[in-house]
């Protein structure tokens, strides 16, 4: 039912809402490195920044789908992101993690990336249906779901589904 409440929130919103979810979870399994601040970092981008095609190659770069794909053509001299240093701390991090954690982090970058080369219609679907991926795996993992209603701010009327760029705290701000 929260997924509903979310057709009237930004794209910007639900990727802010994926990253509060992904914060607690990481907080509640004690995944506190500098590797997690960082990948943290980079996905807030998408919220705080407007530049969404440095964005989705910056995360595209760290997210456990790619770091952990063992396909011939996933070869680091292409990663234009990130050293190969971090590359390896990373897949060791991955590695050592719990499979829903990889998925969240996944599923909260795939709610930003869902609809980058298409149009958002009349809510985003595609987007929509990240969040609700968010909100099973938080249940799966047992950690407490955060209220839809901070996410409200930022209106899926703006810039055309969108959303306007925010710091990550004004969410924090409508927090009842």
């Amino acid at each position: 039912m929260m997924m509903e409440s979310f057709k009237t929130v930004s794209i910007s919103g639900r990727v802010a809402f994926g990253i509060h979810c992904l914060e607690a979870a990481l907080k509640q399994y004690n995944y506190d490195t500098p590797e997690v601040r960082l990948i943290l970092a980079r996905i807030r981008e998408f919220v705080e920044k407007d530049d969404l095609d440095v964005w989705e190659r910056r995360v595209t770069e760290i997210a456990p789908s790619s770091i952990l794909d063992g396909h011939p053509a996933n070869i680091f001299e292409q990663y234009e992101t990130i050293s190969l240093e971090y590359l390896i701390s990373l897949k060791k991090l991955y590695e050592s993690m719990q499979s829903l954690l990889k998925d969240l982090i996944d599923a909260v970058i795939d709610i930003g990336k869902s609809n980058l080369y298409g149009g958002v219609g009349a809510y985003s679907e595609y987007s929509l249906r990240e969040v609700d991926k968010v909100i099973d795996i938080m249940n799966d993992l047992q950690v407490p779901v955060p209220e839809s209603t901070p996410y409200f701010i930022s209106p899926f009327s703006e810039n055309g589904g969108w959303g306007i760029t925010r710091l990550m705290s004004d969410f924090e701000k409508h927090t009842t």
